[in-house]
């Protein structure tokens, strides 16, 4: 399965470019870290992955592989860390069957070969949730999960979606306990740290109010959210019983 999916992620690699992969590599990609850390001016700019695209493209060119390949080794590691959650989680089968969906996924394929940060932010939030429902108590688990957190608010910050799904996660599992403020503080402080060149050249409403962001009202978020939950589900499960039989037979 592994070498299905990663082969399929390949094939793909080198397709035309589109719009936002260029404008991304143009106004970024080609720019000094220094620049690519500070300017939020458009949300095309998720700071990491241009970080990874400017050191990428230092190293071995600007060949278009190259510029697909921060999204193409997350795509990569999102199909290791959903076997590993799966399997963690609900077993063996669980693993195989998640995987599964995750190498024919439509979507997933078309993230993995897209110059942009989403297959990076999916990794890390299977990263964390596997992390998370780890027994494993230990302060240095949770110190990680904060850094994990404050690196996914850099990379993207509708990581706050992630978070959110995580420490409710958390809760669930373990209940109320005192490493979730550690956690909520030491994230927030980092992913603050990290965006304070943003915040010092060019203001904090370049995060929070960016002009280029669409502003929905209570009702109208409520109405787009189950929308493209249900648009998600259906990119995500194309062929969902066949992939079943095959995994359980």
């Amino acid at each position: 399965l592994f070498t299905i999916g990663i082969s399929l992620r390949m094939f793909y690699l080198n397709r035309p470019m589109r719009y936002d992969e260029a404008f991304t590599f143009l106004e970024f990609g080609k720019s000094n870290i220094a620049y690519i850390s500070m300017n939020y001016s458009y949300p095309n700019n998720h700071i990491l992955h241009s970080i990874l695209l400017r050191i990428f493209t230092i190293l071995f060119g600007d060949q278009l592989w190259v510029i697909r390949l921060p999204a193409f080794t997350g795509g990569v590691l999102t199909l290791v860390f959903t076997f590993l959650l799966g399997r963690k989680w609900f077993g063996l089968k669980a693993g195989i069957l998640g995987v599964a969906l995750v190498v024919f996924s439509e979507m997933l394929i078309d993230y993995s070969v897209n110059a942009r940060g989403y297959t990076l932010q999916t990794t890390l939030f299977l990263a964390v949730l596997f992390l998370t429902i780890s027994n494993n108590n230990k302060n240095g688990r949770w110190i990680l999960v904060a850094i994990l957190h404050a690196i996914g608010f850099w990379l993207i910050p509708s990581y706050l979606f992630c978070f959110g799904i995580i420490l409710f996660v958390n809760i669930s599992k373990h209940g109320f306990q005192k490493q979730f403020v550690l956690i909520l503080g030491l994230s927030f402080l980092l992913g603050f740290l990290l965006y304070l060149p943003v915040i010092a050249y060019m203001g904090k409403n370049a995060i929070i109010n960016n002009p280029l962001v669409r502003v929905f009202d209570s009702m109208n978020y409520l109405q787009e959210f189950i929308e493209n939950l249900i648009s998600i589900y259906e990119h995500l499960t194309p062929g969902v019983g066949i992939v079943q039989g095959i995994v359980f037979g």
